[in-house]
């Protein structure tokens, strides 16, 4: 039903001005990555984009964040009263949906430039403990939490001790961390995670430890990487099609053509991407090209076989069958 519909006249007007954004990227080249929301229903729902310009598209995704961002604000007001009640804390951890944990030293580090921070770094990796975790956590990982409490962070980089040496050695500099990496459940399977780590110090700010919250990402990482697969599929097919095979913005201008430009009109791709082909067209021809062509496929039309004239790259006017999207 979408793809029948103009894009401004299937979107809110939230999604409208994000499309915008999106054109910015096809325009730019610079990626395009944030959060932003909107109300529905009379609450707030929050949604994170990331939008890529890959050749001629604009790869894009959208992910619903909603439930991160109520953790992540249960998690604020949760830690200002851990003080206070301890009973809300459990039913905190217990309930959340994204996993929550605190890791702790065995004794406090001191970090600053006098010291041996290699030498630090190793002290800590051995003797982080988790204090507390919750079921969310145990169930990223595929495991009980019988099993889980006995993990320490180096069973969680098996292989890739430099790799977490690099990351504390980034969060204990920082004070906080955000990381979007691969891991492995249990049992190997292919794990993403996307986390959250803050430092705890003391008055002396010795570091006492971290707090971590994260989610599964896996299954947005897959969709992510089917994307790109089918983009390559697609330019694949496009670039080896003997038909000429072309991508427009709302107002005409070229956004892509396939290789076969050459071969039809004299022009390489480079040549006309950017340019409108309003200025090719023969005038006689444009004002059907508008209105038959042009006007219903912004409305979502589907238009099959309109002929028309357009000039080669030498001069030559030739005759072309266009089927429309």
């Amino acid at each position: 039903e979408l793809k029948q519909k103009p894009v401004r006249k299937s979107c809110a007007r939230h999604e409208w001005i994000l499309f915008q954004e999106y054109l910015k990227v096809a325009s730019s080249g610079a990626p395009l990555d944030r959060e932003y929301s909107y109300q529905k229903h009379g609450a707030t729902v929050w949604l994170h984009t990331h939008a890529l310009k890959m050749e001629e598209h604009v790869v894009v995704t959208i992910e619903d964040i909603t439930e991160k961002k109520q953790s992540e604000l249960d998690l604020k007001a949760a830690m200002e009263q851990l003080t206070k009640s301890r009973l809300y804390m459990d039913l905190f951890f217990s309930q959340a949906l994204s996993g929550f944990f605190i890791m702790m030293l065995d004794e406090p580090i001191q970090w600053h430039e006098q010291i041996n921070k290699d030498a630090s770094l190793e002290y800590a990796l051995d003797h982080l403990r988790f204090a507390r975790f919750n079921d969310a956590l145990v169930q990223q990982y595929g495991t009980t939490r019988e099993d889980f409490s006995k993990l320490s962070l180096k069973d969680f980089f098996r292989g890739e001790i430099e790799t977490a040496k690099k990351l504390l050695r980034q969060l204990y500099d920082n004070g906080s961390i955000l990381i979007d990496r691969a891991s492995k459940k249990r049992d190997g399977t292919p794990l993403w995670l996307e986390g959250n780590y803050i430092c705890f110090t003391d008055h002396e700010n010795r570091i006492l430890g971290h707090f971590g919250i994260q989610q599964d990402v896996t299954e947005r990482k897959r969709a992510e990487e089917a994307v790109r697969a089918s983009e390559e599929r697609y330019r694949l097919l496009a670039n080896n099609m003997l038909d000429l095979v072309t991508l427009h913005d709302p107002d005409g201008t070229y956004r892509y053509l396939s290789p076969s430009s050459d071969r039809v009109l004299g022009f390489s791709p480079e040549e006309l991407v950017g340019t409108s082909p309003y200025a090719l067209f023969h005038p006689d021809d444009i004002p059907l090209i508008r209105e038959k062509s042009h006007r219903k496929a912004t409305e979502g039309e589907v238009i099959p076989d309109i002929e028309y004239r357009i000039k080669k790259k030498d001069g030559e006017y030739i005759w072309l069958s266009t089927n429309t999207k």
